[in-house]
């Protein structure tokens, strides 16, 4: 079974700095708001074709949603094939893949490739720290509250699994 969408944890290793989780802000029609967000969309049907579906969806929507594209030194890998909140029939499933990245500068950094009714606001560059007291929070910087593929993107960044 192929999940409907992944969801994309998306570390950024420059070189000698400090490793970074990137996120934007998206804005969420059901909330009306702009919430933190990891990059994600749904699979395409010819995403299905390929021998690697749930990777090319996470690639092509990184570049699409950021701008970055993935390259020969960077590193993907799935950390859940299929996750739901609920058994739900109208439940989206979600993949989960981790990809890291390592940028030379991050002057492509865009949100133009945006499609469809995707509407962001800007991206936040996240260090362990400042993942580590979102997640103390419940909160994001404005106050707002966040998803829980938001809260595995996080949890999974401060735990140092992306790096295993």
């Amino acid at each position: 079974m192929l999940p409907d969408a992944v969801t994309c944890i998306v570390v950024l290793q420059e070189a000698d700095k400090e490793a970074k989780l990137l996120l934007t802000y998206e804005f969420r029609y059901p909330t009306g708001q702009f919430l933190l967000s990891p990059p994600a969309g749904l699979i395409d049907p010819q995403d299905k074709q390929t021998e690697q579906p749930l990777l090319e969806t996470a690639a092509r929507e990184i570049q699409e949603e950021t701008g970055l594209t993935i390259e020969e030194h960077d590193s993907m890998h799935v950390v859940n094939p299929c996750l739901f909140s609920s058994p739900g029939m109208t439940d989206e499933s979600n993949a989960l893949v981790c990809a890291v990245l390592h940028p030379e500068d991050l002057s492509h950094l865009t949100q133009a490739g945006a499609v469809g009714s995707e509407c962001f606001d800007g991206f936040v560059l996240l260090s362990k720290a400042e993942a580590q007291e979102i997640l103390r929070q419940g909160r994001d910087a404005h106050g707002m509250f966040y998803s829980v593929y938001t809260w595995a993107a996080l949890l999974y960044f401060v735990s140092d699994l992306w790096e295993q």
